[in-house]
């Protein structure tokens, strides 16, 4: 009896799997299209501007970006001293734009490009930045073994403002990235 309730069971479940896997949602045909509904309400529109016109397009994504040219450094002091600086001053860079904005500054020799700060261990010269509103850029070059600087490796400089509103925009790390993909990056000449 066990068998044949057993036999019996395992006989539907086949018939069951056959009939599922046979059948098919191509095999019937389609329905018949509902009627349409019924069309919403009109919104309100909008007030124009005060003399009628559409308002001003904004700028390009890098208008705002500020680049200088190279600058040639003017380095003060005498060459025996452990410390040797060059000032920048701009007046497009403020302290609004130092606490939310990215500054990038690029020392250059010959061909060779390098992103400040950058430490030269094999010439014992150590190059960083600092900005104070009274003074401007002011670009160190300061000797790792405690003798005179001479006159630094880097000659020249040039520094890229990103103001916050595009660096919030693409969430980009632009210290990662160098000299050329910067550029790059906002369409600037190198």
């Amino acid at each position: 009896m066990k068998n044949t309730i057993l036999n019996t069971k395992l006989f539907l479940m086949a018939i069951c799997a056959v009939a599922i896997v046979s059948c098919s949602g191509d095999d019937g045909e389609d329905g018949a299209i509902g009627p349409q509904g019924v069309a919403g309400i009109d919104g309100t529109n909008g007030t124009d501007g005060a003399d009628g016109s559409d308002g001003e397009d904004g700028a390009d994504g890098n208008a705002n970006v500020i680049t200088s040219p190279w600058i040639d450094a003017t380095f003060d002091g005498d060459t025996d001293s452990t410390r040797r600086t060059t000032i920048i001053t701009d007046s497009e860079i403020t302290p609004a734009i130092i606490d939310t904005g990215v500054v990038i500054i690029y020392g250059k020799r010959g061909s060779e490009i390098w992103s400040v700060p950058v430490n030269f261990p094999f010439l014992g010269e150590n190059f960083a930045w600092l900005y104070l509103e009274s003074v401007g850029l002011s670009i160190f070059c300061d000797s790792t073994t405690g003798t005179g600087v001479g006159e630094p490796y880097l000659s020249s400089f040039r520094y890229i403002v990103i103001p916050s509103g595009l660096t919030a925009k693409n969430n980009t790390d632009f210290s990662k990235m160098d000299y050329y993909e910067v550029m790059n990056h906002f369409g600037l000449e190198y």
